[in-house]
């Protein structure tokens, strides 16, 4: 026996098949239209967390223009120790962790120049930890290199000997 629904379930049918072909054809072409405007948008990240630094964790063969041509893999995501994005580095596609910045630049050469330090360390990928001597333990990033350690020289009267590490 041959199973011939009625004409209205045929076009609730039909119009589901419908809506579902449209669905379809929306997801495929909106990047077309927007990805213009998502590439000009910040990538997101949890709070605290900036790609103005970051340490590559690596560099993929896939090439790129722009960061949102670089999806980050599954593998990445998912790991706890890192909120892992992915960017378009020298047009090659790299997946970085992201650096942690508990303060702006700004704020935290207050703390220096309030002399509230303990003790600086600095990284090649420019970011400075900041010791109080409250016994808190910031993290920031500096504009350029080795500025921590020109403002520790020129405090050294101010503050006395400010301990500069770097890596």
């Amino acid at each position: 026996m041959i199973f011939k629904p009625e004409l209205k379930y045929k076009k609730i049918l039909l119009k589901i098949v419908l809506l579902i072909l449209l669905a379809g054809i929306v997801y495929l072409i909106w990047p077309l239209f927007f990805d213009n405007i998502k590439q000009n948008q910040d990538i997101s990240l949890p709070i605290g967390y900036t790609v103005k630094s970051y340490v590559i964790e690596k560099v993929t063969e896939l090439s790129c223009q722009k960061n949102s041509d670089c999806q980050t893999p599954g593998e990445y995501l998912v790991q706890s120790r890192c909120p892992f994005v992915s960017l378009c580095l020298k047009n090659k596609c790299a997946i970085v962790c992201p650096t942690y910045q508990d303060l702006s630049w700004t704020d935290a050469e207050k703390i220096i120049n309030n002399c509230e330090i303990e003790n600086m360390g600095q990284r090649h990928n420019r970011t400075v930890t900041l010791n109080l001597k409250d016994g808190r333990k910031l993290l920031t990033i500096e504009p350029k290199l080795d500025t921590i350690v020109d403002i520790a020289d020129k405090l050294e009267n101010k503050c006395g000997k400010i301990r500069v590490s770097t890596e």
